[in-house]
């Protein structure tokens, strides 16, 4: 319908799956002869809006060293169930609360993937899109940020999209991103660690790239569980408060109020209406322990 009416439009599949995603993006690349400067990526699911070219273009052209833009995800299917609305407020977490903070202090973040705007000469001067690891949009980020690319990230400029509506789906996709972030790590830390960057850049991407190690040590301390009730019984209930609430509040608290504050800043007016799901959020994101650290494991 578009290359009717004049569109240079094309609908492109390949007839093999190497390299999965990252060969995609790549074939795609190769077979565009004009040499394009600007690729803009969205994952099948997501809608972006008639303007998102014009809230993303300007800023890579007024600023060469800019390499990508990467824009805030919304949910077409937030309500669509209880499972539905407690990934809105994990993703909008990452979102307005780490993204936006990384880009203010000038830390590394990452494109996600999708709902983004890359300088193609970013992407081949720092290597390309490799298929060597699940993330090759995190491995990419780092790399191209390592060579001296900025990146920008825009709050206000939002794409909707899908979220996965059945657990596993939800799995699925939360394995692969750990399993992904863990062989990125792998790959990329010992460079990053030897790299000139300032102290609190290197720090917070180690703590970015690794943090999916958490969910070991949680599945050893769930191994632990049963040890550790025995003693507090053999204790009493006295020493067991003093030694369970200072922990349950540094390890709860302070997820609980990340989550809220995140809801507050997305400025849509409804974050009231979903505190009560932040214990729930919690509880998913333990429910995960199994199913994270098989992929860090396998990773």
């Amino acid at each position: 319908m578009y290359a009717a009416k004049g569109l240079h439009i094309e609908h492109i599949c390949r007839n093999n799956r190497q390299g999965f995603k990252a060969g995609a993006l790549n074939h795609g690349l190769s077979i565009d002869k004009a040499g394009t400067p600007f690729v803009a990526i969205f994952d099948a699911d997501f809608i972006p809006g008639a303007d998102f070219l014009q809230r993303t273009i300007p800023a890579l052209i007024e600023q060469p060293k800019v390499g990508m833009i990467q824009c805030r995800w919304e949910h077409l299917n937030r309500e669509q169930n209880l499972l539905t609305r407690l990934e809105a407020i994990l993703l909008d977490g990452h979102f307005v609360l780490e993204h936006s903070a990384r880009y203010r202090s000038g830390r590394f973040f990452n494109f996600n993937g999708t709902a983004g705007v890359w300088r193609r000469e970013a992407i081949e001067g720092s290597g390309g899109w490799t298929g060597d690891t699940l993330c090759e949009d995190l491995d990419l980020s780092y790399r191209a940020q390592l060579k001296g690319w900025s990146f920008i990230y825009l709050q206000d400029a939002a794409v909707p999209a899908e979220l996965p509506a059945e657990l596993c789906a939800f799995k699925t996709q939360q394995h692969r991103w750990a399993k992904g972030s863990i062989q990125t790590a792998l790959k990329l830390l010992p460079q990053l660690l030897g790299s000139r960057l300032p102290l609190r850049c290197r720090t917070e991407a180690v703590f970015h790239l690794c943090g999916n190690l958490a969910y070991p040590v949680m599945a050893l301390l769930l191994l632990l569980l049963p040890i550790t009730l025995h003693t507090r019984m053999a204790l009493g209930e006295g020493w067991g408060l003093w030694i369970d609430l200072p922990i349950f509040i540094c390890a709860t608290a302070n997820l609980l109020l990340f989550y809220a504050m995140a809801e507050i800043e997305l400025g849509d007016g409804k974050w009231p209406r979903r505190l009560h799901l932040l214990p729930l959020v919690l509880a998913l994101g333990v429910g995960l322990t199994v199913n994270n650290g098989r992929a860090v494991w396998e990773a």
